[in-house]
């Protein structure tokens, strides 16, 4: 519906927490921005995660960091 603002079903995104465990992913530009918020985003959600990035070895540690 046009002109709707959009709405989150919180049942519905308690179910999915967790769905991503045993699963791996790569994740680049996780050092800030968007590729941080992917990688908090899986590793919550049970995935093992790889990260690479541009951005300094001490941005990356943290990212890692708060994925633990």
């Amino acid at each position: 519906m046009r002109g709707t603002p959009a709405t989150v079903n919180l049942q519905e995104e308690k179910q999915v927490m967790g769905t991503l465990n045993g699963k791996a992913a790569l994740i680049t530009g996780a050092s800030r921005g968007i590729g941080r918020a992917v990688a908090l985003r899986l590793a919550s959600e049970g995935a093992a995660i790889y990260l690479a990035a541009d951005g300094t070895e001490t941005e990356l540690e943290e990212t890692a960091a708060a994925c633990r």
